[in-house]
């Protein structure tokens, strides 16, 4: 069997974006387990763990990228403040050090925040 370039790049492209998700994903686990008291995961209510999941994936996969970079603390950034808003709207509350790094970010931001939700005037 024949695999030309582009096919050979494309698998490639999706073995990374692969293990870049098993990777955040693994990352807001264990976040989201020190969380509760760096107990294991599995002392964790299953409903609350469930509600935080689909919470997270209801994101989708820009503001996930986005939520890392925010948590990662990544100077320069480009991390469009509705996203932000989304994380806080969507997660708010189910995850301290989640609600902190969105609240430090806000709080840095907050004269683009303002500038961004103005309407235009004509």
């Amino acid at each position: 069997m024949k695999i030309t370039r582009n096919q050979l790049q494309d698998l490639i492209n999706e073995e990374i974006s692969r293990s870049l998700l098993k990777s955040q994903n693994k990352r807001l686990i264990e976040s989201y387990d020190s969380d509760m008291g760096g107990g294991a995961i599995y002392n964790i209510d299953s409903a609350e763990l469930i509600a935080f999941a689909d919470a997270y994936v209801s994101l989708g996969s820009a503001v996930q990228e986005q939520l890392m970079m925010l948590l990662d603390e990544q100077e320069g950034a480009d991390i469009n403040p509705n996203a932000v808003e989304l994380m806080r709207d969507t997660l708010g509350g189910q995850n301290s050090e989640i609600d902190t790094a969105i609240e430090v970010w806000l709080e840095a931001h907050q004269d683009e925040i303002g500038t961004a939700s103005e309407p235009q005037r004509r």
